[in-house]
């Protein structure tokens, strides 16, 4: 349910740096931090799903499942930090003010990173369970 929620917010936040550009020349610089956001916010979801389908249907160890688990908790935080961080660049300084929604999101992809649990705790995790194999 928190992936679900970092995923929501990681994509409203890419929705509000290509909702800013909408009718401008959009620049190479621009375009290549778009890309880079819908990859990291496709790689987040497609782990999110591999995660969620080996739990469903119980496939591989507990430990492997778990260390998915990490894998996609570590990636939906850390895209929804860099894609809001991204957003409100793209969007200028009207990206860092209270009333708007890139601003939002930024403080909302900080709030994911709490609720995650520190990145360094998911890659602990990750990295106990492939020092034993």
């Amino acid at each position: 349910a928190a992936q679900l929620a970092a995923r929501d917010q990681t994509i409203a936040a890419l929705e509000a740096a290509v909702n800013q550009l909408q009718g401008t020349d959009v620049q190479q610089l621009t375009q290549f931090k778009l890309a880079d956001m819908a990859t990291r916010l496709d790689a987040a979801r497609l782990l999110t799903w591999r995660a969620a389908e080996s739990w469903r249907l119980r496939s591989g160890t507990e430990e492997e499942r778990s260390k998915q688990a990490a894998m996609a908790k570590l990636m939906a935080a850390e895209a929804a930090a860099f894609v809001s961080r991204e957003s409100a660049q793209i969007c200028g300084s009207a990206g860092y003010l209270k009333d708007q929604p890139a601003e939002r999101h930024l403080r909302d992809a900080k709030a994911a990173e709490f609720l995650f649990g520190p990145s360094e705790e998911q890659r602990l995790a990750i990295g106990e369970v492939l020092a034993a194999d």
